[in-house]
């Protein structure tokens, strides 16, 4: 009775050492799957799932890839800004002979005589008159074996009307000289004619009315008695056409 009592217990100890080795073998094969399969799992974890829409597939329909949407422009305000509209185009960045620009004066100085050329003994130079100095001026020093008479013309440049200059001997001229200085209308009229003396100063203004250009005469009316070694500078100070 006790054999067969041992010979049960033994039996079910066998019966349960081999489940036991039994559930050993299959974790076993278990871990090992699982570890064969992890590396796939891994290499396909950063692919989108299957069916999962892509952004770089093509719309069915269309060749293009899908796009995201242009943003809308806007103003400097913040508000939408008007696809229709084009500035204006600035004057910064064109050249000057393009900017509209109104004139109000021109010198003689920059316009220069008609003809181009001053001639012989007169020349454009800066004149100083006690304080004041005249830096667009035209000086008539003439030759005393030549004419005491020196004639220049000058258009008149468009939408200027008045003529205006001090007209002057310089300060190294003999005291006894005596000048004129004559302005003629395009038309020959004289408009004025204005007689200088050493240290005076005459200011002219004068009306063009009309006049496609002016002609102006400078000359020697009295000579001092050194004539031939001191010459007189007949001066139109800053001559000026203006509106």
């Amino acid at each position: 009775m006790e054999r067969d009592v041992e010979r049960g217990a033994e039996k079910g100890i066998g019966a349960k050492g081999a489940w036991i080795g039994a559930g050993a073998v299959v974790l076993a094969a278990l871990l090992a799957a699982a570890i064969g399969i992890l590396p796939d799992i891994w290499s396909q974890s950063g692919s989108p799932e299957e069916g999962a829409p892509s952004s770089t597939r093509a719309v069915q329909g269309q060749d293009e890839t899908s796009q995201p949407p242009s943003p809308t422009p806007t103003n400097s305000l913040g508000g939408d800004a008007d696809p229709t509209f084009s500035p204006e185009p600035s004057g910064l960045g064109e050249s000057p002979s393009k900017i509209p620009t109104e004139v109000s004066v021109r010198y003689l100085t920059d316009i220069e005589p008609i003809g181009g050329s001053y001639g012989n003994y007169a020349d454009e130079e800066v004149v100083q008159m006690d304080d004041k100095v005249y830096s667009r001026s035209i000086v008539f020093t003439p030759s005393y074996f030549n004419s005491d008479t020196k004639s220049l013309d000058f258009k008149v440049p468009s939408g200027l009307t008045t003529f205006q200059a001090d007209v002057m001997l310089s300060e190294d001229t003999a005291p006894a000289y005596t000048a004129t200085v004559e302005i003629t209308h395009s038309d020959g009229s004289i408009i004025d004619s204005v007689t200088i003396r050493y240290g005076e100063v005459q200011e002219v203004k004068l009306g063009l009315a009309g006049a496609s250009y002016i002609t102006i005469t400078m000359s020697v009316l009295e000579q001092d008695s050194d004539a031939m070694n001191n010459r007189p500078d007949i001066v139109i100070g800053d001559g000026r056409f203006t509106k």
